[in-house]
């Protein structure tokens, strides 16, 4: 079924990029959600068979309520005289009415019949719920896999604006270096960016790792529980500073001496 589902998610959501790609569109998550349930082949079907199944119970039902059956008949001689030792017999018309009743007082083939039915039927109404949870789940899951894709690329364009300030440093020869200023003492280190190197530096609180590459300095692998440090990124430019309160550390690029 997720298989059959999967499919389906795909062949919506490729065109729709398709087409996003020529003119921009939005959808909401909600509507993802009731596009994909609405139009759903799979779901579509298992619908129509509960319908199906409740046609068979009310059937089935039918079956044991009271039958009543008639039967007319009419029949004419169109005035057909006959002779009879010299006297003339007219022929009557003749009808008849046959009514007759009939109830069903057991039958273990009619119970077991109902019984299938709308254990049919139930089943049938769990399948459309799985399968609307599996539709659900798998549109989330793509929701979520755009959003951060999205992320990622903002993320790329923005190293990619980094680099191109730290070529843009280099490239007008200013003199920077990092400086760590850590510990409850507030203490100074100061770090050459003209060095790829790596610093290991315990805090009173944590051990940070600061790396330097192509004249820029950031916070690595940092031992602190929320990595907030790290989400600052390179620092190339005067004055980018990162900081982690965890550790008690900061680091700025300033001026070198």
């Amino acid at each position: 079924m997720k298989q059959g589902t999967t499919l389906f998610l795909l062949m919506f959501f490729v065109p729709w990029m398709l087409r996003a790609q020529e003119a921009p569109q939005t959808i909401s998550l909600q509507q993802a959600v009731e596009f994909a349930i609405k139009h759903n082949k799979e779901l579509q079907s298992s619908q129509m068979n509960i319908d199906l199944y409740r046609q068979k119970v009310r059937e089935s039902v039918s079956q044991g309520l009271p039958q009543v059956n008639g039967t007319v008949t009419y029949s004419t001689n169109f005035n057909y005289k006959m002779n009879f030792g010299g006297q003339a017999i007219k022929m009557k018309d003749q009808s008849n009415l046959t009514v007759g009743l009939q109830q069903l007082l057991f039958s273990g083939q009619w119970i077991l019949g109902m019984q299938t039915s709308k254990i049919a039927v139930r089943l049938t109404e769990q399948e459309v719920e799985t399968t609307e949870l599996d539709i659900i789940e798998n549109i989330y899951n793509s929701y979520y896999t755009v959003l951060v894709s999205e992320r990622m690329l903002d993320i790329l364009r923005q190293n990619l604006e980094n680099m191109n300030e730290i070529y843009n440093a280099h490239s007008s020869g200013s003199k920077l270096r990092a400086e760590l200023i850590y510990g409850d003492n507030n203490t100074t280190m100061n770090l050459p960016l003209d060095k790829n190197d790596t610093y290991d530096v315990d805090t009173g609180y944590y051990t940070v790792h600061i790396e330097i590459k192509d004249g820029a300095a950031r916070f690595v692998d940092s031992p602190c529980p929320d990595h907030i440090c790290e989400s600052f990124g390179w620092l190339s430019n005067e004055d980018q500073t990162a900081t982690c309160l965890p550790a008690r550390a900061v680091l700025t690029i300033v001026p070198a001496d």
